[in-house]
């Protein structure tokens, strides 16, 4: 139990710091084209899972739906590489890590799933504070970089903003 706990607290640490939405001029076809990809993916997953039954099917299932929203998030956020959106990606993963934990855990009985359910849940909380308090250190960095910009001017200047925007995720 306690192994794969911390296989779940791993996994959703490196979902959470693993978000690296950088702009990377995707076009509106590429993102469409991703999109498509994604969904079929997604299709093929399910199609497998349904040749599983039971519990086995529903962890499947919820890892397929799982992997979907991630991907989505994830190519909204290169689309457009907001702050909010490389957030929502990272929630996103932090989501899909705890549905499948939860899927898993309902495979269990009496106190082995209740603990099971307390240990997601306990990962999903310490994930989504940990990625709420780095988007706020984010927001803090950005600002302190434009008020360092503040003190150049012209092109310089605009650079340097463009620069905080690009790597704070920020526009």
């Amino acid at each position: 139990m306690r192994i794969h706990g911390t296989k779940v607290l791993v996994i959703a640490g490196g979902l959470v710091f693993g978000t690296a939405a950088l702009a990377d001029g995707m076009t509106h076809a590429q993102y469409e084209t991703g999109e498509n990809g994604i969904e079929a993916e997604y299709k093929a997953a399910k199609a497998h899972c349904d040749s599983l039954s039971g519990k086995a099917e529903e962890v499947c299932e919820a890892e397929a739906k799982g992997v979907e929203r991630v991907a989505k998030a994830d190519l909204r956020a290169r689309y457009e590489p907001t702050a909010s959106h490389v957030q929502d990606a990272r929630n996103a993963r932090i989501e899909a890590t705890y549905s499948v934990a939860m899927e898993r855990c309902e495979a269990k009985s009496g106190n082995a799933e209740d603990v099971c359910e307390k240990e997601a849940k306990a990962v999903r909380i310490h994930a989504l504070s940990t990625a709420e308090a780095r988007a706020a250190t984010s927001s803090a960095e950005y600002s302190l970089a434009k008020e360092r910009c503040d003190a150049l001017s012209g092109d310089s200047k605009d650079r340097c903003i463009d620069d905080a925007k690009a790597r704070f995720a920020q526009q």
